[in-house]
C-alpha cells in the first residue's frame, strides 16, 4: 500500500517540525505547497523532510486552496502509484500510533472512494506555552460539522471532480456514483496553539478582510472578525476560549466541558520548540500585518 499527503502551508514554524515527523511516519510521499511564508517554515521543511518530500511555492494575494489542492491531487495520482491521498494542514494529526495502524484503518474502508474524517478540535493544556506537544490536550467532543476527505485512487477515474475550499468535501457530477464512508476515527485538529498566536492571527485575519472585498463575498476568513469581537467581550473567560477552540469552524460554540485526551501522539518525538522557530513564527505574522516595514 502506498500513501501520500498534500499540505498547503503558510507561516507554520510552530508546528511544521511536528507535522513532518508525522509525515515521515505515515506517508510514502509528501507534497508541500508553501503559500508565501514569511517565517522560517521553508527552512525547517528543507532541513527536516526526507527524500520523498517535494516542496513547491505559491505566490498569491488570495487563498486559492480549492484550485491548488485539486491540481496537486490530480498531479499526485497521475505521477505516483499511491492508493490513498490525505489532504492535511500543518495543525491536523492522525489518531494512529504507527503506519501499521493506519494501513489497518484504510483496509477497513477499501471499498470507499472517499473517507470522511471528522475534526476533533484540541486545545493544548497550557495555552501560554510555545511547546505545543509538551503536555496533554483537552477536547470536548468530535465535531460532526467539519471533516476532511481522504481520497482513494479510484477517485482519479472519475471526470470533473473538484476538492472544495478547506478540503472538507469532494464535488463530482450528479450522475456519478461515488462511495463515501464516515470514519469511526477522528482527525485531531489543533487550530490554536497558544494565546499569542490566537491574538496575532485574529489581528492579521481582520486586517486582511478589511482590505479584500473578494474574501468578504466568499466569506473566507470571516471567522476571525467574529472571534475578535468575542475576545473583546468583558465577560470573556478561559471556558470561553476553550469553547471557541473546541467548536472551531462551527457557527455556535457550546459549553466547553473539557476532557483530557488519552492519545499521546507517539510519532511526535521532538516536544520542545527551538526559540528561533517561535521568533520566526511571530515575525512572519507581523510581516503580514505591516508589510510596508519589511
Amino acid at each position: 500500500m502506498k500513501i501520500a499527503c498534500f499540505s498547503m502551508v503558510r507561516n507554520e514554524s510552530l508546528l511544521i517540525r511536528n507535522f513532518i515527523e508525522q509525515a515521515n511516519e505515515f506517508f510514502d510521499y509528501l507534497y508541500i505547497l508553501d503559500h508565501d511564508s514569511m517565517d522560517n517554515t521553508v527552512d525547517i521543511i528543507s532541513k527536516r523532510a526526507n527524500q520523498n518530500t517535494q516542496l513547491f511555492f505559491l505566490k498569491s494575494t488570495g487563498y486559492p486552496q480549492s484550485e491548488a489542492t485539486t491540481f496537486f491531487a490530480r498531479k499526485i495520482f497521475n505521477e505516483t502509484d499511491v492508493d490513498y491521498l490525505f489532504l492535511l494542514d500543518a495543525d491536523e494529526y492522525l489518531p494512529f500510533d504507527n503506519r501499521q495502524e493506519l494501513e489497518i484503518f484504510l483496509l477497513k474502508h477499501q471499498s470507499s472512494d472517499v473517507i470522511d474524517m471528522y475534526w476533533c478540535n484540541l486545545s493544548p493544556a497550557d495555552l501560554n506555552s510555545n511547546d505545543v506537544f509538551s503536555g496533554n490536550f483537552s477536547y470536548s467532543a468530535t465535531s460532526r460539522i467539519n471533516s476532511k476527505v481522504v481520497l482513494s485512487k479510484s477517485v482519479n477515474k472519475i471526470s470533473n471532480w473538484q476538492i472544495v475550499q478547506g478540503n472538507h468535501a469532494l464535488v463530482v457530477d450528479m450522475n456519478i456514483n461515488m462511495v463515501t464512508t464516515i470514519s469511526e476515527q477522528p482527525l485531531y485538529h489543533i487550530p490554536i496553539q497558544n494565546m499569542t498566536q490566537l491574538y496575532l492571527k485574529m489581528l492579521a485575519g481582520t486586517i486582511r478582510l478589511q482590505g479584500s472585498k473578494i474574501l468578504r463575498i466568499r466569506r473566507q476568513g470571516t471567522h476571525w472578525e467574529t472571534y475578535a469581537k468575542f475576545l473583546s467581550s468583558n465577560a470573556f473567560s478561559n471556558d470561553d476560549i476553550l469553547a471557541m477552540i473546541f467548536f472551531y469552524g462551527e457557527s455556535h460554540a457550546l459549553s466547553a466541558q473539557p476532557k483530557t485526551l488519552s492519545f499521546s501522539f507517539p510519532y511526535i518525538k521532538e516536544r520542545k520548540n527551538p526559540t528561533h522557530s517561535i521568533n520566526g513564527h511571530l515575525i512572519g505574522i507581523i510581516q503580514q500585518l505591516f508589510p510596508c516595514f519589511f
